[in-house]
């Protein structure tokens, strides 16, 4: 098996020289970048499995990276360096498409995990032979990555996608927390976070809402009959 391929993006060198070899360590074959225009560059280029991207950063910073991949419909996942902590940087970053945040100065062991977790996630949902998922009038396109109703595309940020994703492959079988919060590399599921986007994919649904059903205790359940096309 090909080893995963990593993009690291970072303009401080001392990050660069310690994080490549420790990815390395780890299994991973590890390219580098010191600024957004090189990151895209490779990108073009050829294909990695996940990005770790540095937001601050100069010539192209690391938002723009982001929401250039994004409007060229590349879901390479990517995880956030980041010094900014307040609570409205990461919501901008997750509308814009980032899969993950890291705080500088961070363990790379945390690193190396939240890598682990993001891999397990894009194979788990790697798009089956059949790319869209309908209910009535509601439409995935798993390769597109968007959702219509009645027509008119509903908006959701990409761990949301995910999930309703997952909702709607396994119906009428519900699906258990800790089979949807893929962020949670900690002993035991905190659910908050699943609920957070259950309520966000349940407001984008606005009277279908009622498609996504508690499961009291267990988890969640698509209550719509499911095809595949």
């Amino acid at each position: 098996m090909p080893k995963p391929r990593i993009l690291l993006v970072d303009d401080e060198p001392d990050i660069l020289a310690e994080l490549a070899p420790f990815l390395e360590r780890e299994g991973y074959e590890v390219e580098t970048a010191v600024n957004g225009r090189q990151a895209l560059e490779l990108c073009a280029a050829r294909q990695f499995d996940v990005m770790v991207l540095d937001v601050d950063m100069p010539e192209v910073n690391g938002r723009e990276v982001l929401r250039t991949l994004r409007q060229q419909d590349n879901w390479l996942p990517i995880i956030l360096l980041t010094k900014l902590t307040h609570p409205a940087d990461r919501k901008r970053g997750y509308v814009d498409g980032a899969d993950d945040y890291i705080d500088k100065p961070f363990d790379p062991d945390e690193l190396a995990i939240r890598i682990q977790t993001r891999l397990r996630v894009k194979q788990q949902s790697a798009p089956s032979p059949e790319r869209r998922l309908v209910s009535g009038a509601l439409v995935l396109d798993r390769l597109a990555r968007n959702v219509w109703l009645d027509g008119k595309e509903v908006l959701l940020t990409p761990r949301a996608f995910d999930i309703l994703v997952k909702l709607m492959e396994k119906a009428p079988d519900e699906v258990p927390y800790k089979d949807l919060d893929w962020n949670d590399f900690y002993a035991g599921v905190e659910p908050n976070a699943v609920r957070q986007r259950i309520a966000e994919v349940r407001k984008a649904l606005g009277l279908q809402r009622e498609l996504i059903e508690t499961v009291i205790g267990e988890g969640y359940r698509f209550r719509g009959e499911v095809q595949t096309e």
